[in-house]
């Protein structure tokens, strides 16, 4: 058989092999067995043992390497350059596993100059992304990148999804380990798509692995854990060994922020014994560092001395300096508990180079440089690529124009002509169809969007509320007393009102003059002391006070449930000054005594067409961080006015504090999600956001104007028409 022949029957092989990728484990193994015992040729045979290997690297490597070496042998028996080329990235990927990363590279290497000779671009990709990875584990965070932007651009232009999806994986852990949670998370997330869309349980389950890093990093440890949960079930279901190991090392790290470090230890020695199983390297001095960190948390400083050491030793040996920033770090605190100074300086000196290599700012400026460069040339190519679509697009059109001109100046076929037609206003019907289906499908994600964000609305105005609740709980309290205290004085009085109509109502009924003449005697006493005219007045006096606390109490209930409540239907018009005194009142208990709000409500203002609750809820997010720039005091200043833009009449609202102001850098931010300048606890990050988003679907306009050290201004523009 000729070469191309081996070639395309070999592409073949791999196509159909790949389709049965959601098969079980062991039904692959079989499958890929019972082609090995029957095919005749032998580059078939080569190919089945590249992917045989792949079903035993996580659980039996000795039965793996064996595929690996019949295959490599037998290829270059025959000349087969593909087959020899894959088996050498293949042993390539199995050394990288084992821990050996300078026989990966060799074997990479290889391949890779094998790959280029027969041009084919799917290996070069996959062998530049196998180097990438390897100098990824050795802390050469700029060449990693650079590989595995240059594989990722083949992925692209072959449109390899399972290419693309490894390289993207790769770039989030390298801006994970520069730090840049943001940027990981974004590429994580778009790997976990590409690898879902090919079915590929086990690039899924590292994903998902890497996802749960990010939250262990953010301290989030029960989404930590959730994720961590998800990929271990997924990697169980595989039997991949060195996937579990790797779950239970990071679950460990989990378990030591919990500070529950016996089950810490637990974890990363079960990982441990699977990784010495595999004779995996890099793994045991990941797992040893787990182990020894848990010991150190613990107390049990020589058992974490010894599983320290032995951590750093393997670490050293394969170039890892992340572990051997780790490893050093703690054999330092640890001698450093012991009073071996000497010991501890030495050790902390290597924690100090070896941090400095991974994260100096020259590396972190270069990785900047380089995406930035990669995502130009991106943008350069999809230009190019359209200008050559276009064309294409234009002699395609001049190409039909012309046939249309033949087919009209041609009579005697114009039987054939309206048969086209006919078959083109079908086409256009199913489309119209399809079109139809696809638009309702868009409507219904935007309800559906709608009712989201309408959910998160009412979400963060919930949690601000819960910020409020002590405030709110001490302004009902007052009126409460109030009526409280002011009851307690009327039942009293009242006990004295009722001897004075007692003693009238029996005279009234009494027969016996001398009695008669008794109680006149008593009403006369009562009448020339006044206490029947103070008892009127204490009695109107506690009842005006009653009702002053029942009424103030009822409108703060007024002010939480407009508050809290979820706005359904269109706008309606009213007093934009009730939305800011129902935020005022809200915030009552939050303003300090020396704190003064000064309201300039314009006169005559038209009512507002809005959704008033939230209104109601961006007045009191706004007002609430200006008491926060004020923690000593200060000006609060609310205005209104009627003002003209563009010939349109529009109102005005501003909210000003003399607090502190904000930095550019802050200013730039702070209608972004999540971002926030106040502890932990006391901010969601959403509030200015949402307010922002508010006022937007209200067809208004947000300004923020702001000075170091004289305060901050919000104004806030609104349409006084429904538009």
């Amino acid at each position: 058989m000729k070469v191309m022949q081996i070639f395309l029957f070999s592409i073949l092989f791999i196509l159909g092999t790949f389709l049965n990728l959601s098969a079980q484990p062991q039904a692959m193994v079989d499958s890929l067995k019972n082609v090995l015992e029957t095919t005749t040729e032998d580059s078939v045979k080569v190919i089945t043992m590249n992917h045989l290997w792949w079903q035993y690297i996580s659980a039996k490597p000795a039965t793996a390497k064996t595929y690996l070496q019949q295959a490599l042998k037998l290829s270059r028996e025959i000349k087969f350059l593909y087959g020899e080329a894959t088996t050498l990235a293949s042993i390539g990927t199995a050394s990288y596993y084992a821990g050996n990363y300078t026989e990966a590279l060799d074997y990479y290497e290889q391949a890779y100059q094998i790959f280029e000779k027969i041009k084919f671009q799917k290996g070069i990709g996959g062998t530049l992304s196998g180097k990438g990875l390897i100098y990824f584990k050795q802390g050469a965070y700029l060449q990693a990148l650079e590989l595995n932007l240059r594989a990722l651009r083949i992925g692209e232009t072959l449109r390899d999804t399972t290419l693309r999806a490894s390289c993207i994986n790769n770039l989030g852990m390298i801006y994970s380990k520069q730090g840049d949670r943001k940027q990981a998370m974004s590429y994580f997330l778009q790997a976990l798509v590409l690898h879902k869309s090919k079915r590929n349980k086990q690039g899924e389950a590292y994903t998902l692995n890497h996802i749960a890093e990010v939250f262990l990093d953010e301290d989030k440890l029960n989404d930590a854990l959730i994720y961590f949960n998800r990929a271990l079930e997924v990697f169980k279901s595989q039997n991949n060994q060195k996937g579990i190991a790797e779950i239970l090392d990071n679950i460990g790290s989990v378990y030591i922020k919990q500070k529950k470090y016996s089950q810490a230890t637990k974890s990363c020695r079960e990982a441990f014994e699977i990784r010495q199983m595999l004779e995996d390297k890099n793994g045991m001095a990941q797992s040893l560092i787990g182990i020894a960190i848990s010991y150190r948390k613990a107390g049990l400083f020589e058992n974490a001395l010894n599983h320290a050491l032995q951590s750093y030793d393997l670490a050293q040996e394969l170039g890892m300096k992340e572990i051997m920033q780790e490893a050093s770090f703690q054999i330092a605190e640890i001698y450093a508990f012991q009073r071996d100074y000497q010991k501890a300086f030495e050790y902390y000196q290597i924690y100090d180079i070896t941090k400095d290599s991974l994260f100096n700012q020259e590396n972190s400026r270069q990785l900047t440089e380089m995406r930035a460069k990669y995502e130009a040339q991106t943008k350069e190519q999809e230009i190019n690529t359209l200008k050559v679509e276009q064309r294409a697009t234009e002699a395609e059109i001049e190409q039909k124009n012309i046939i249309n001109y033949s087919l009209i100046s041609i009579l005697l076929i114009s039987l054939l002509f309206s048969g086209l037609v006919f078959f083109n206003y079908r086409a256009k019907q199913k489309a119209n169809i399809a079109l139809e289906v696809k638009n309702a499908e868009v409507n219904q994600t935007l309800v559906q969007l709608k009712s989201t964000q309408s959910q998160l609305i009412h979400s963060e105005k919930m949690a601000s509320l819960g910020q409020l609740t002590a405030g709110i709980a001490h302004e009902i309290n007052n009126p409460l007393n109030f009526v409280y205290a002011g009851i307690s004085a009327l039942e009293h009085t009242m006990l004295s009102f009722y001897d004075i109509t007692d003693d009238l109502q029996r005279m009234m009924t009494e027969d016996d003059k001398e009695k008669i003449i008794e109680y006149m005697s008593r009403l006369k006493q009562v009448r020339s002391n006044n206490e029947y005219e103070e008892i009127k007045t204490d009695i109107n006096a506690l009842v005006k006070d009653i009702k002053v606390g029942a009424v103030r109490t009822t409108e703060i209930v007024k002010g939480l449930r407009n508050f809290s409540r979820l706005d359904e239907g269109k706008p309606k018009y009213g007093d934009i000054h009730n939305d800011l005194d129902a935020a005022l009142m809200l915030l009552r208990a939050k303003l300090v005594k020396n704190i003064t709000v000064s309201k300039k409500y314009g006169e005559k203002l038209p009512d507002v067409p809005a959704l008033h609750g939230q209104l109601n809820q961006v007045f009191t997010n706004i007002i609430a961080n200006a008491i926060h720039a004020m923690p000593n005091g200060g000006k609060l200043t609310i205005m209104t006015k009627l003002v003209s833009q563009e010939g349109s009449s529009l109102v005005s609202i501003s909210i000003k504090d003399s607090g502190t102001g904000m930095p550019e850098q802050v200013k730039a931010k702070i209608f972004e999600p999540f971002f926030t300048t106040k502890d932990v606890g006391e901010g969601t990050g959403l509030g200015l956001s949402i307010s922002y988003g508010i006022i937007r679907n209200h067809r208004g306009a947000i300004e923020v104007h702001t000075e170091i050290g004289k305060g901050t201004e919000f104004v806030i523009t609104l349409p006084i028409y429904e538009v």
